[in-house]
């Protein structure tokens, strides 16, 4: 379902319910975001994002839990800046993975600890209730944007 551009996108979200959210090398980004990492917030993605869009984003990235990867070089991210070679799309892992990974748990444990501002407490206690669920939070946290 596309949403009109007039949608208040808050209605359809509960930011609360978000421990986190990660993308690395994201095809469509915007130059100059506060929630960027690695050096790539210098150049637009492949796709810039509406202004609508990164609007939308900002009250994830004002409460901390956005965060993209995108390094200078990579052909996907940041098309726009020298040197590109596809290794540097593909590297995320080996050089931010542990970092973005201990985000995640920082997050996630403060949420645990019954952070209000999160609201995610109760989300949290009722997803990792169930060894399988780890997995896909997981899966979720890395492709949900």
């Amino acid at each position: 379902m596309r949403l009109q551009s007039s949608v208040n996108l808050e209605a359809y979200t509960n930011i609360r319910a978000v421990v986190a959210a990660l993308a690395f090398g994201p095809t469509r980004r915007s130059a100059n975001q506060s929630f960027t990492h690695g050096g790539g917030e210098i150049s637009d993605g492949g796709a810039p994002r509406t202004a609508e869009q990164n609007a939308g984003l900002q009250p994830y990235a004002a409460a901390g839990k956005l965060r993209e990867y995108c390094q200078p070089g990579d052909p996907i991210c940041a098309p726009h800046t020298k040197d590109k070679d596809m290794s540097k799309h593909l590297n995320y892992f080996d050089l931010f993975g542990d970092e973005a990974a201990q985000w995640v748990i920082d997050l996630a444990k403060k949420a645990e600890s019954g952070d209000r501002t999160s609201g995610a407490k109760s989300m949290l206690h009722q997803t990792v209730s169930h060894p399988i669920a780890n997995v896909f939070v997981l899966i979720f946290v890395l492709f949900a944007i």
